[in-house]
């Protein structure tokens, strides 16, 4: 330019481009601020201004430093990008406060700055929680647990129906950084939720990888068992919104043990049946709704029982059978009722009908009797197995009667006793009695046996002898043997003919009949009779001895009374015996027999015969004359007097005879002698 002010020609001349517009602040410049970045913000410049490029730029640049001044390191970002209002510094050191400026660039990239203030960067994230699991869930919460990290400022539990989280958030949060727990509330039930925890750092949260579990389902209403048989049980209930349902059984009331269990994915089912039961055992049983995890949700368990199994016919069915009792007995069924099942046995004589007496026991044994039962009664018998909830298990068992009242003996338990056969006797049960057949029997059966029915001796024949008539008192047995002493006893018989025995007296069969009977010898006051000799065995042919008796009056036959008079001997082997104490003059009969082993007699009579009369008394010649004698005497007791006169002292021949049938008679005459 000359000194007049006018331009010359230019030389070495240069352009250079004008800074742009710096940025302007904002009333909120740091938007995220983390331990080791910060985010900041600005007014946007305008990207294509309508009347120049004045008034905008090419570009934003932002710088964070430690020092106000910004010397020293610079941590810087940058952006060609005029509408981008927002810009991140990375790398930053954690808990130290940094100063910031951004720039406009123009287009040479100088800076117009553009100072934004400071912020501190926050503390360094820790670890997420640890071991984090899901701890309970019920059906609006669910409780989570971990293992505690120290965090700065607690924990946050968030729960979400969503895998990202996004949507409604269910949380729950805590500031102690020792804590281990947190249950997030307000959940839907039956509903899969996303589940995680995070530690609370000054620095930022951080989240533990995420889980997910589902609520549990409501619980179902109106329970009930429907069906209890022997090994299952059916349980129902009001269907809801589930997944399906559970029904569990157990004998733990804490379901602890075997758990029996039956399943379904049917909503909409209402009862389900658990097999494999145990007979009368009690059980919980209780019924879930399942949720989306298949976890059930149980209601309150209720207890039942199974049913007792039936029980079986024992054998014999009747163990005992008494004239007011019976025991019958069974078996614990199949499958077998466990120990301590209750039984009640009930006996009826009425086939069990309303109103009539049931005689019964109860008892946790397999047999019992009832009581109070009828003599001479048929009573039907059925037993019932109670399970522990006392609903019966009914069999039906065999009928049977009592016994009958036993006979009554008498003083005399026998009218006769012969070799092989006897005749008992006892008193007679009444026919008819008025009230009922009780006190009646259906006829009698007389025993006898050599070996007391197998007491004395293992074996042994029994005979009997029986009838129907219950007024006959008496009975024969036949086919005995000789000589043996047999045991007796005599049975009322009831309606199934089993008789109720009384005992008699043990008796003896007589010996065998002696043979060969003869009068050896009579004499004033003794007679000898003779006979066959018995064997020494066998038993029944022999005999324990022999006796001899002597009546004036035939043992009564001839006239009442009379003495009998008697001897005997044990010796088997003697053949003959003389009784003694008789009277002179005097008619007596005989009688002989073999003694069996009571020591009675097998008697056959001997005849009779009159003993001797005795001698006359003082004898003398009266008289003496040719051809003729007189002799006297003193008269005795006699039926007359014989004289014999003989040239020889044996008196053979005899020369001379007279005799008189005058018992009076002192005297009489030989005539003819020489």
């Amino acid at each position: 330019v000359d000194e007049d002010g006018n331009g010359g020609t230019l030389s070495n001349g240069a352009t250079a481009p004008t800074l742009a517009v710096p940025p302007t602040a904002l009333a909120t410049t740091f938007l995220e601020v983390f331990s080791s970045s910060v985010t900041t913000a600005w007014a946007s410049l305008p990207t294509s201004p309508p009347d120049a490029s004045s008034k905008t730029a090419e570009g934003f640049r932002l710088q964070a430093s430690t020092a106000a001044d910004f010397t020293g390191t610079l941590f810087s970002s940058f952006t060609p990008n005029v509408a981008l209002s927002t810009l991140t510094v990375d790398g930053l050191a954690s808990n130290v406060t940094y100063y910031f400026r951004v720039a406009s660039l123009n287009w040479n990239s100088t800076p117009h700055l553009a100072v934004l203030g400071s912020t501190l960067t926050r503390k360094a994230t820790g670890a997420p929680p640890g071991d984090v699991a899901v701890f309970r869930v019920f059906v609006g919460s669910v409780t989570m647990n971990w293992t505690s990290v120290a965090a700065d400022s607690g924990y946050l539990l968030e729960a979400s129906t969503a895998a990202n989280f996004s949507g409604t958030l269910f949380s729950s949060a805590t500031p102690s950084g020792t804590a281990t727990s947190l249950t997030v509330f307000a959940l839907d039930p039956d509903t899969t939720y996303y589940l995680r925890v995070a530690a609370q750092w000054d620095g930022g949260p951080a989240y533990a990888p995420s889980l997910s579990s589902s609520t549990l389902a409501n619980l179902v209403g109106g329970t009930a068992f429907t069906e209890v048989f022997f090994t299952s049980a059916t349980a129902s209930w009001t269907p809801l919104t589930a997944q399906g349902y559970q029904v569990q059984a157990s004998t733990a009331a804490n379901f602890t043990g075997t758990v029996l269990s039956s399943a379904t994915p049917n909503p909409a089912l209402s009862a389900l049946t658990v097999s494999g039961l145990s007979v009368n055992t009690t059980y919980y049983v209780r019924v879930g709704a399942l949720n989306w995890n298949g976890q059930a949700h149980f209601a309150t368990a209720k207890a039942t029982a199974s049913l007792a199994s039936f029980p079986a016919l024992g054998t014999p069915p009747f163990s005992a059978v008494f004239r007011t009792s019976a025991t019958a007995q069974w078996t614990a069924g199949v499958p077998a009722n466990p120990a301590k099942t209750r039984y009640r046995l009930e006996a009826s004589s009425a086939a069990f009908a309303a109103g009539t007496t049931i005689p019964s026991s109860t008892t946790f044994n397999v047999f019992a009797a009832p009581p109070g039962l009828l003599p001479n009664t048929t009573y039907a018998f059925r037993v019932t197995a109670l399970n522990h909830n006392s609903v019966p298990s009914l069999t039906v068992l065999d009928s049977t009667a009592t016994l009958a009242d036993a006979p009554q003996t008498l003083a005399q338990s026998f009218t006769a006793v012969f070799e092989t056969s006897a005749t008992a006797v006892w008193a007679a049960l009444p026919a008819a009695p008025p009230d009922a057949s009780s006190k009646t029997a259906e006829g009698y059966l007389l025993e006898a046996s050599s070996t007391n029915f197998g007491a004395a001796a293992p074996g042994g024949l029994v005979l009997s002898s029986r009838t129907p008539n219950v007024l006959l008192a008496t009975l024969t047995a036949a086919g005995l043997v000789r000589n043996t002493t047999y045991y007796w006893r005599v049975g009322s018989l009831n309606w199934n003919s089993a008789p109720d025995y009384t005992i008699l007296p043990a008796t003896p069969t007589l010996a065998a009949v002696l043979t060969g009977l003869q009068q050896a010898a009579v004499f004033e006051t003794s007679a000898t009779l003779n006979w066959v000799t018995l064997p020494a065995a066998p038993q029944s042919a022999s005999a324990e001895g022999y006796a001899l008796e002597a009546s004036s009056t035939d043992f009564g036959a001839q006239a009442p009374g009379g003495l009998t008079l008697s001897s005997a001997t044990p010796v088997v082997g003697l053949s003959t015996l003389t009784v003694a104490g008789l009277t002179p003059n005097v008619t007596y009969y005989f009688r002989a027999g073999a003694l069996n082993w009571a020591g009675a007699a097998h008697y056959a009579a001997a005849g009779s015969s009159a003993t001797l009369a005795p001698p006359p008394g003082a004898p003398a010649f009266a008289g003496v004359f040719p051809g003729s004698m007189t002799v006297s005497w003193t008269p005795v007791s006699s039926s007359g007097y014989e004289l014999q006169a003989s040239l020889n002292a044996s008196f053979s021949p005899t020369a001379a005879f007279s005799s008189t049938t005058a018992g009076g008679a002192a005297q009489l005459t030989l005539a003819g002698l020489a």
